[in-house]
């Protein structure tokens, strides 16, 4: 039997230590090789030493002017490796994009936009095994766009687990569990925005699992059409799907900010 592919290695700039920190921690969770920089140069020191998949690097400005000037050298060196932007500073993806840049991750994140993104940069080819699986994701979203319930959920597992997104304005909880209570958040979500089509889907590899992208078309109560794009990630036991749109633990991250706070503190 052929050994299992190497994990996609990243490389992750990040001037701030907790945040650094925990964001390595996550990424390792996903099964991803992560190195960290706390600086462009560090940072450069270390393409003289690995190759990468990809890195994520924040802006190490002081000011608004010119932001991307910060990491134009990283970009240079790296060539072609992708380069994503992670920053709290006002920058437009279009002008991350005319930089040569791969994507811009907006501070604050969701993790979930975090994988969903490296994933869509790194186009790693699906393994027959995920080919298998981005069938069901397949299968599943055109179960969703023609409302046949029963087909969607036989996709899954019995105990499915969905994390819906942070803002939702329909889910009390972090975490639905089981067919049924996923059932009835979809049915109702679906009434009250007047969902459309899924459209346009790309499905990416993860060291565990997929995600899909893809764009759809929604009506507010009362409001007119709107259409924007969105990301789903999917966990499977064997054929089935068994978690959709995983977020993060916040349990797990309040954990290793206090083991952070505590290394500093020894």
């Amino acid at each position: 039997m052929p050994a299992a592919p190497a994990p996609p290695h990243l490389l992750l700039v990040e001037d701030d230590t907790d945040t650094r920190v925990i964001l390595e921690a996550l990424l390792r969770d996903e099964g991803y090789e992560v190195s960290q920089a706390a600086s462009p140069r560090e940072a450069l020191d270390l393409l003289h030493e690995q190759v990468f998949h990809f890195i994520l690097t924040d802006l190490f400005v002081d000011t608004p002017d010119n932001p991307l000037r910060s990491v134009a050298s990283l970009h240079a060196q790296a060539q072609p490796t992708p380069i994503g932007v992670m920053t709290g500073w006002k920058v437009s993806a279009e002008a991350v994009q005319r930089a040569g840049f791969a994507c811009l991750i907006q501070k604050p994140f969701e993790l979930d936009d975090v994988l969903a993104t490296i994933a869509s940069c790194l186009h790693v080819p699906l393994s027959p095994a995920q080919q298998r699986q981005a069938e069901v994701v397949e299968r599943f979203f055109a179960a969703l766009n023609e409302r046949d319930w029963e087909a969607a959920l036989n996709l899954c597992t019995p105990q499915l687990a969905y994390y819906p997104a942070a803002d939702s304005l329909y889910a009390p909880l972090r975490k639905l569990s089981g067919r049924a209570a996923y059932r009835a958040y979809a049915e109702d979500v679906f009434r009250r925005l007047a969902l459309t089509r899924f459209e346009d889907m790309l499905i990416y590899a993860r060291p565990k699992g997929l995600v899909a992208r893809y764009t759809y078309g929604w009506a507010p109560p009362g409001g007119a059409p709107q259409r924007q794009a969105g990301a789903t990630l999917f966990h499977f036991s064997g054929a089935l799907i068994s978690h959709i749109g995983v977020k993060v633990r916040q349990q797990r991250i309040r954990w290793l900010m206090e083991q952070q706070r505590l290394a500093l503190r020894g």
